[in-house]
């Protein structure tokens, strides 16, 4: 299957205000506790479904959203924040859907997420590597792809162009 000529890999592209249970599992299932050790409820209580992507999280903006996702490898989680019209929402989920289903991941214990590959034909153009430009997108991702703390920065403009035409339509 290809969209503006991105390969997509089918990873599964999980909301967690949705369904934070997905989250709560996959967290469980790659040792990040036990799940003797808390309740979902104790967890959700706590609200770490949202400080799970506190630290150096990969981010999307789309004009007034903006959010936070993790690529685990099979599985995107994302969280979006904001107040945006519904297309914004769609516009960021598509985005990172496509972005993360174009590359192959590799996950270590630690959560690391390391990119393989290079970025997709049609997805943007990678810029200029500081927050001043991200803040100047109105539509970008900026991924931590395994650099440590340095982010590739993307200027996903072209492609939600070439979606909002697709959603007109």
């Amino acid at each position: 299957m290809a969209t503006n000529n991105i390969e997509i890999r089918n990873k599964e592209i999980i909301d967690v205000s949705e369904n934070p249970y997905e989250l709560y599992d996959w967290c469980v299932d790659h040792h990040y506790f036990d799940e003797d050790e808390e309740t979902f409820d104790e967890w959700f209580d706590k609200g770490e479904d949202i400080s799970f992507f506190q630290g150096d999280p990969d981010m999307v903006k789309a004009n007034q959203v903006r959010g936070v996702f993790f690529d685990s490898g099979d599985k995107v989680f994302f969280y979006l924040y904001g107040e945006g019209t519904d297309e914004d929402y769609d516009i960021a989920e598509k985005m990172i859907a496509a972005y993360c289903n174009a590359f192959d991941s590799k996950v270590t214990l630690g959560g690391e997420s390391y990119r393989i590959g290079k970025m997709p034909n049609g997805m943007g153009s990678a810029v200029e590597n500081n927050w001043k430009t991200y803040e100047n997108l109105k539509y970008s991702i900026a991924w931590r792809g395994g650099a440590g703390y340095f982010y590739d920065i993307v200027d996903c403009s072209d492609f939600v162009m070439n979606i909002s035409k697709q959603i007109a339509a």
